[in-house]
């Protein structure tokens, strides 16, 4: 659950084709933009993974709160108290958000109880539901796990059957299993200070048709007062080939680094129509 995406959403994050951008590093032939943009497009969808997460808990926090003026999109709850619940977030025809991205169409929400409670689960599924142009499909589970020995609450997050089209017809699909903890804020009822730590594992298939899997190597920690996963590194293999892409050291900034086998590494922006620069 992203402030920022989704990701998760997430959640996005892509290779600039801008050459002139002092933040991309040319220099590295393995890690040329044709070698690293599948690996970079994988690291894209965690986070808009993340950051769909985040925008419906956002969503459903200013619906909520009797002093919101206003609200990114339409929230309909049937009931409209207590448990088990149906919500439709309905973005319209397109809808720009506090962080800078357009969403359109509409976010399906079960909901069996309060997330604050063990046990309770959350499904997302979606209808004709676009972040930025580009589709996302699948169904998104997240259960309340209850808190660890330190506790803080901890939810088991699912990702079945997963798709995202491209504006060009192409599409990237995935199944993933994670383990969310929320690590900071949960003392609290404001939601700024909220801070999450992910660990887990993704399968799937890249636009290209290659089979691919991705493992939090070091766990992806974000925070909601930001768009970006702040720090943490993913490994992302295809057949033997195996780069690691490294989410910071903390601060809340649009910058990764992709790393190839032989130690080559290549700085990269996050942007949000990535595909465009990539594709177009």
């Amino acid at each position: 659950m992203k402030k920022q995406i989704l990701f998760v959403l997430g959640i996005a994050l892509l290779a600039s084709a801008c050459n002139d951008d002092p933040m991309i590093d040319e220099s590295s032939e393995e890690l040329a933009s044709e070698e690293i943009t599948a690996e970079v497009e994988l690291a894209t969808v965690e986070d808009l993974i993340q950051d769909t997460e985040t925008e419906v808990d956002l969503q459903l926090a200013l619906r909520s709160d009797p002093d919101a003026t206003t609200t990114c999109a339409t929230i309909t709850r049937v009931p409209e108290e207590g448990f088990p619940a149906t919500i439709t977030i309905d973005f319209g025809e397109g809808c720009e958000g506090p962080n800078g991205r357009v969403r359109a169409g509409q976010i399906l929400v079960r909901q069996t109880d309060s997330l604050h409670l063990a046990g309770a689960e959350r499904q997302l599924t979606f209808n004709g539901f676009s972040v930025d142009g580009v589709q996302l499909a699948g169904t998104r589970l997240l259960t309340n796990q209850g808190t660890n020995d330190l506790g803080q609450p901890v939810w088991e997050r699912k990702v079945i059957d997963a798709e995202v089209t491209f504006p060009d017809g192409t599409s990237l699909t995935w199944n993933s299993a994670y383990r969310r903890t929320q690590i900071r804020g949960f003392n609290t009822r404001i939601k700024i200070d909220d801070v999450f730590r992910t660990v887990g594992t993704t399968e799937g298939i890249s636009r290209n048709g290659i089979a691919y899997s991705m493992t939090i190597s070091e766990p992806l920690i974000n925070s909601r007062d930001c768009r970006w996963i702040q720090s943490g590194q993913l490994e992302v293999t295809r057949g033997d080939a195996m780069r690691t892409v490294d989410f910071g050291n903390g601060f809340c900034d649009p910058i990764a680094t992709i790393t190839a086998p032989n130690g080559q590494s290549r700085r990269i922006r996050l942007d949000n129509e990535w595909w465009q620069r990539v594709n177009g």
